[in-house]
């Protein structure tokens, strides 16, 4: 009732394309963050929708254990363990997601993950 109600009173349409662009924008600054401040070596995905974007190390980094690090700088993200299969191997992959915070925060944690990652 209550889903019905909203959308008699409000353009749902409109609503999801503001939420399309809110997480656009979203991304590209973390992509465009990413860019700039992870070391050269890490690739990541570049998402046509969805909250989540993926990165690689490709290095002998254990996400699993550098997420306790991470938190240390106040940054969160998911490692790749959560993901994979068989969780007992090593993973230098990560989940980060865009879609809770402002941009600025996210450009703001992606810089710190990438000092971190630059001083290993």
């Amino acid at each position: 009732m209550m889903i019905v109600k909203y959308t008699e009173k409000n353009d749902l349409d409109a609503h999801i394309e503001r939420l399309r662009k809110c997480y656009a924008e979203k991304c590209a600054a973390m992509l465009d963050a990413i860019d700039r401040y992870f070391p050269k070596t890490v690739t990541h995905t570049t998402p046509d929708g969805g909250l989540f974007l993926w990165c690689d190390l490709h290095d002998d980094t254990d996400t699993n254990a550098f997420v306790r690090t991470a938190l240390t700088q106040r940054v969160a993200f998911v490692p790749g363990y959560a993901f994979m299969v068989d969780i007992t191997k090593k993973q230098s992959s990560l989940r980060l997601n865009y879609s809770a915070l402002p941009a600025e925060k996210l450009v703001e944690g992606v810089r710190r993950l990438g000092l971190l990652l630059n001083n290993r």
